[in-house]
C-alpha cells in the first residue's frame, strides 16, 4: 500500500455544516471532530499509535472502525490513481508504433486572425512567427499521421479546430471533417470541438456544425463596452454587434451555447456582471480565465482577488440556483472542479496528456496550444521521430504544490506559470490564491447539490 498522506487537507465551513475535503485523495467527508483528530495522526502513526493518542476521547473501537473506513477509502482512490498514472506514464516509442496512445487531435488550423484583442497571448494569431493558414494537403498528411498511431481500440475520439481564428480557414475545415468521418466516423464516435471569435459564420458552416454536432466556445468577454475594448477588429472597430449576430444565428441549432471570458484588471469589478449580461444574450455555459499576460494594464493584483472573492461566492449561488430551478445558466469553471471530484478524473491540462496530437500549420507537434511555436516546447513533427525526453514531460513535484489543498484538481497551467515565472513548474502566486476561491466555492456548490438533490449529481457533474 502507498504511504498515507492526509496532510493536505480542507475544513469547509457550509451552511451551518462543515466537510472535510481530502487533497491527495480527491475526497470530502462530512466533518466529525474524530474524524479531524484521525486525519492529523494517519500520516505518521499506526493505528494502535492512533487509538492510543485518542484514548479517552474516544472508544478503541470506534477509532478502529473511522481508520478502516478511512483506510478502504484511500486503497480505492489509490488504486484508480494509479491507473490513472499508468495512462499518463511516460511513452515508448513501441508502444506509440502499436497503436495504443492516440485519443485526440488537435488541428491549429489558422495562424491568423481579424481581431486584435488586447490581450491575445497568440500575438494576433500567429504566436510571434509567420501568419498562415495550414493547407489541404498539410490537413491529410497530419490526420494520417494521427489515424496511423491512434489508438484503435478506443471507441470516442476527440477533434480540435483552433488558430488563430479556425474559420478564417473554411477549406480545410470542411476538408477535414469530411476526410475524419471518411476515415474513421463508421467505427468511432467523434467528438469535434471548435473555439471561435464569433465573427465569422455562415448557413454552410452552421450546416457543418450541426451535422456534426460541434461544441463550439465563443470567446467573449462581456457587454459592448467590455467587448469592444477587449476584443476589436484589426480596424480597431468593435466587435460586439457582430457576435450578437452570431450568438442569434447558433441559437437557432444549439440549445446550449458555451462562453469563455477572458478577465482583466479593469474589468474585474464587473465579472458577476458581466456573466449575468452573457446569459442575458443567450449563452448557457460560462467559463472565465484570467488574462495571461505581464502588462501592467490587464493583469490581476492581489486588490483584484479580494474584490472578485465575494463576486465568486455570489456566482456559485447563483449556479446553484440555477441548477435547482433547471435554470440554463451554469458557470463551467465551478462544474469542472465537480466533474474531477464526482468522476476521480487526474487534472492534468493537455501540456502532460499523452494521447493528444496537437500540431500547428506546418505539422510541428507541440503539448500546449497556448505555447505553440515556442522551440523549446515542440516535440517533433509528424515528418520526423519524436523528442520523447520532451513529449514526456510531467508534472514536477513542487514542494509549494505538493503541500498545497488543491493539488489534486488544480491543473497548474503551465502556460501561466510560463509567462510570469519563466518555469512552466513555478507556480504563479497570485493565480493559486484565486484557483483557492473558485474551488472552494465549487466544493461548496458540489456539496449543496450532494445534500439536497443528490439525484442531480450524474447529470451535473457527468463527463
Amino acid at each position: 500500500m502507498h504511504p498515507i498522506n492526509t496532510n493536505s487537507y480542507e475544513i469547509l465551513n457550509y451552511n451551518s455544516k462543515k466537510f472535510i475535503f481530502i487533497g491527495n485523495y480527491k475526497t470530502l467527508f462530512e466533518y466529525t471532530d474524530l474524524l479531524n483528530d484521525i486525519l492529523k495522526l494517519l500520516s505518521n502513526h499506526n493505528d494502535d499509535e492512533i487509538v492510543n493518542k485518542l484514548e479517552g476521547k474516544y472508544s478503541s473501537k470506534l477509532v478502529r472502525e473511522q481508520v478502516s473506513i478511512i483506510k478502504e477509502w484511500i486503497l480505492k482512490i489509490n488504486s484508480h490513481n494509479e491507473n490513472q498514472y499508468n495512462l499518463n506514464n511516460n511513452i515508448e516509442r513501441d508502444y506509440w508504433h502499436k497503436e495504443k496512445v492516440l485519443k485526440s487531435l488537435w488541428l491549429n488550423i489558422s495562424h491568423d486572425c481579424n481581431l486584435r484583442c488586447i490581450y491575445c497571448y497568440g500575438d494576433g494569431g500567429n504566436y510571434g512567427k509567420r501568419t498562415e493558414l495550414m493547407t489541404v494537403e498539410k490537413a491529410k498528411e497530419i490526420i494520417d499521421y494521427w489515424f496511423k498511431y491512434l489508438n484503435k481500440e478506443s471507441k470516442e475520439v476527440n477533434v480540435v479546430f483552433f488558430g488563430g481564428e479556425p474559420l478564417m480557414n473554411k477549406d480545410v475545415l470542411f476538408f477535414a471533417v469530411d476526410y475524419i468521418n471518411n476515415l474513421i466516423g463508421h467505427n468511432k464516435n467523434i467528438k469535434y470541438m471548435l473555439t471561435t471569435n464569433a465573427t465569422i459564420m455562415d448557413s454552410k458552416l452552421l450546416d457543418l456544425f450541426t451535422k456534426n454536432k460541434f461544441s463550439i466556445t465563443l470567446s467573449i468577454d462581456g457587454e459592448k463596452e467590455i467587448q469592444d475594448k477587449n476584443r476589436p477588429y484589426c480596424s480597431g472597430e468593435g466587435t460586439f454587434n457582430k457576435v450578437i449576430e452570431t450568438i442569434g444565428l447558433l441559437k437557432k441549432s444549439y440549445n446550449k451555447l458555451t462562453a469563455r471570458l477572458t478577465l482583466t484588471h479593469d474589468n474585474v469589478p464587473r465579472l458577476k456582471q458581466s456573466i449575468e449580461d452573457l446569459w442575458n444574450l443567450g449563452i448557457t455555459n460560462v467559463n472565465f480565465e484570467i488574462v495571461s499576460s505581464k502588462d501592467k494594464s490587464l493583469k490581476l493584483t492581489e486588490e483584484d482577488i479580494k474584490i472578485l472573492k465575494p463576486q465568486i461566492q455570489d456566482l456559485a449561488k447563483i449556479t446553484y440556483r440555477n441548477i435547482i430551478d433547471n435554470n440554463n445558466k451554469y458557470i463551467l469553471t465551478f462544474i469542472k472542479y465537480g466533474k474531477i471530484l464526482h468522476n476521480y478524473l487526474d487534472n492534468s491540462c493537455t501540456f502532460y496528456s499523452k494521447n493528444s496530437l496537437m500540431v500547428d500549420p506546418d505539422g510541428e507537434i507541440f503539448k500546449c496550444h497556448r505555447l505553440i511555436e515556442q522551440e523549446e516546447f515542440m516535440v517533433g513533427n509528424i515528418s520526423n521521430e519524436l523528442d520523447w525526453g520532451k513529449y514526456n514531460k510531467n508534472k514536477n513535484t513542487n514542494s509549494k504544490c505538493d503541500d498545497c489543498w488543491i493539488n489534486k484538481l488544480c491543473f497548474q497551467c503551465p502556460q501561466i506559470n510560463y509567462t510570469f515565472n519563466n518555469n512552466i513548474y513555478d507556480p504563479y502566486e497570485l493565480s493559486c490564491e484565486l484557483t483557492k476561491i473558485i474551488v472552494e466555492e465549487s466544493l461548496k456548490l458540489y456539496c449543496s447539490i450532494y445534500e439536497n438533490y443528490p439525484k442531480l449529481l450524474s447529470q451535473i457533474y457527468k463527463c
